[in-house]
């Protein structure tokens, strides 16, 4: 064997899992035994195209982080379905559900074969009871990254809120113009 294939290590599926949980905002910045820990609380699942994740409506039991495939996120408006986003490897949804558990905002389906890694509330909880220093920092992450979100949306709120008024102004303008 040549020297160059004797120093690369196989990629376990064990690696892949905490190369994606470290690249989730819950758990940036924690350390490498902290990693290993929340690893040991997760569960993989592997998914058909078509098969549901979670649906709107059912109780929110924990967060999902994209190991491989893809997922389309969706609400039910009536008997209409409105697509909210397509998510890839990498990326995690449903993590509200580790703060509280209430009914799902929308449903989340495979678009094809997919792997997903669950990360549930008891687990998180399990952590906090355990080692409280490493479920503190998840929690701040969480909390950092609902900040930032609650940031972005207010954001949005103003410029909608602005366009609003700008429309209203013109409505206006035109109204009393029509009107003389």
């Amino acid at each position: 064997m040549s020297p160059f294939w004797s120093r690369l290590s196989p990629f376990s599926a064990e690696d892949a899992v905490e190369v994606r949980l470290k690249s989730a905002p819950m758990f940036r910045d924690i350390s490498d035994r902290g990693l290993k820990e929340i690893r040991s609380l997760c569960h993989l699942r592997d998914y058909a195209a078509g098969e549901h994740i979670f649906r709107e409506g059912e109780p929110g039991v924990g967060m999902y982080v994209i190991l491989d495939g893809v997922i389309d996120i969706y609400h039910r408006d009536g008997k209409r379905e409105k697509h909210l986003a397509t998510l890839e490897s990498g990326d995690f949804f449903g993590e509200l559900a580790l703060l509280e558990e209430l009914p799902r905002t929308a449903s989340a389906a495979a678009k094809n074969h997919a792997r997903i890694i669950g990360f549930f509330r008891p687990d998180l909880m399990s952590i906090l009871d355990r080692k409280p220093r490493l479920g503190g920092q998840v929690m701040l992450n969480m909390a950092k990254l609902i900040g930032q979100r609650l940031i972005h949306a207010n954001m949005e709120l103003e410029k909608l809120d602005s366009q609003m008024s700008e429309n209203s102004n013109q409505k206006l303008r035109k109204k009393i113009w029509q009107d003389k």
